[in-house]
């Protein structure tokens, strides 16, 4: 019987440096595309799988302007340039940590699948200042493959 399921270790890897943030919400969907294929005379269709897309988002609460440097082109290398168009995304990978609690009747047994999206480029930033809350700053993004590895 599952008890409980926890996902909220999340670490980021962009280039070769990692950096673990903290967030308050990561989410992520897998879309399978197809189309429509018709192989007879007849009028009903077959569908094709034309491609898998992976996509989400991480949201974290307050200020932290060290991410940004990380997920875009805001810095300069070491030799004074900008890489690219300043403040444009980097490519990277992102690594989800979902823990799985199970009652096994000598106690507890954790099981944890790490999913490591592969190619992932941010496509939004969404900052959000209440005036009687706490700031926070959520990121959308893309990516070109998952793994997934069961510890």
């Amino acid at each position: 019987m599952q008890e409980d399921v926890t996902g909220q270790d999340a670490t980021l890897k962009f280039g070769s440096e990692k950096t673990e943030i903290p967030v308050s919400n990561v989410s992520w969907n897998r879309e399978v595309n197809t189309d429509d294929v018709q192989h007879n005379d007849g009028l009903g269709p077959t569908k094709v799988v034309t491609g898998l897309r992976y996509n989400g988002s991480f949201e974290y609460q307050g200020r932290n302007y060290d991410v940004q440097n990380l997920l875009l082109r805001a810095k300069e290398d070491s030799s004074g340039a900008t890489r690219g168009q300043k403040n444009s995304p980097i490519k990277g990978t992102l690594s989800v940590s979902e823990k799985d609690i199970v009652e096994t009747g000598q106690g507890e047994a954790t099981t944890e699948f790490l999913y490591t999206f592969k190619g992932v480029i941010i496509t939004s930033q969404n900052r959000d200042i209440p005036s009687d809350g706490v700031a926070s700053t959520s990121w959308d993004w893309e990516a070109e493959d998952v793994t997934v590895k069961k510890e």
